[in-house]
């Protein structure tokens, strides 16, 4: 009964002064939303030259080797690629891990595109969905 009494169970008088600054502010953020589209976002195109360096640097390609080498191995060459500051494949191909052949299918983008039980790191989904996109 005391809430009752001091008017906490009554309609909140500031409502429609907080109902009125939401919507102002949706406005606002529509508006905001069109002017980046327009002016940042439309007409951005991938740069094809620079998705493949990335795929190409990239260290979590590693996982393509999994069902191959083995999870542990692989972990192994990614580790090393970091702290050579060198590429996956290079080193694949340097210490003669795969033949030239079976490197070349295993890093393939079709064969590590299509891999279902191996996961990829967020980088890696990321570049493989705009390769896809602009169609490397």
């Amino acid at each position: 009964m005391m809430a009752a009494e001091a008017g906490q169970m009554e309609l909140n008088a500031f409502e429609p002064v907080v109902f009125y600054d939401l919507f102002e502010s949706i406005t606002a953020m529509t508006g905001a939303v069109k002017t980046l589209t327009e002016n940042c976002v439309i007409g951005i195109t991938a740069n094809a030259e620079h998705c493949l360096e990335l795929e190409e640097s990239s260290t979590g390609i590693a996982t393509a080797l999994c069902p191959t080498l083995g999870y542990k191995k692989s972990a192994e060459i990614a580790k090393k690629a970091l702290k050579e500051g060198t590429t996956v494949r290079a080193i694949v191909l340097r210490e003669g891990l795969m033949a030239q052949p079976s490197a070349r299918s295993c890093f393939a983008r079709d064969s590590w595109m299509k891999l279902r039980s191996t996961r990829f790191s967020p980088r890696m989904v990321w570049i493989t969905r705009l390769c896809r996109r602009i169609q490397v």
